[in-house]
């Protein structure tokens, strides 16, 4: 089943769609932005993560989450180490 609304005063859609007993995946997708995507375990938690979104995407303050998802701590680590590191006052020239 999926459902879809729209708020009357700005351009954010949020479509709801049940996966499984026990899954609910948001999509909330608003002109200008990246679609955003996310599963949860109650449709309750989905509309909360909706709503969220379109207040973030309505104040100009959206940031992206995608990357920082999908990034892990080791991924992390080795970018610090070779972007940060070197620039230390200690570093070898």
């Amino acid at each position: 089943m999926s459902q879809s609304f729209a708020n009357e005063r700005s351009v954010t859609t949020a479509s709801f769609r049940n996966r499984d007993t026990y899954q609910w995946q948001d999509q909330a997708r608003k002109r200008g932005h990246p679609v955003q995507s996310k599963t949860f375990e109650t449709r309750t938690e989905a509309e909360q993560w909706a709503r969220a979104m379109e207040v973030e995407m309505d104040k100009g303050a959206f940031v992206s989450r995608g990357e920082a998802e999908s990034t892990t701590l080791k991924e992390l680590l080795e970018r610090y180490l070779e972007g940060v590191t070197p620039l230390k006052k200690g570093a070898e020239p």
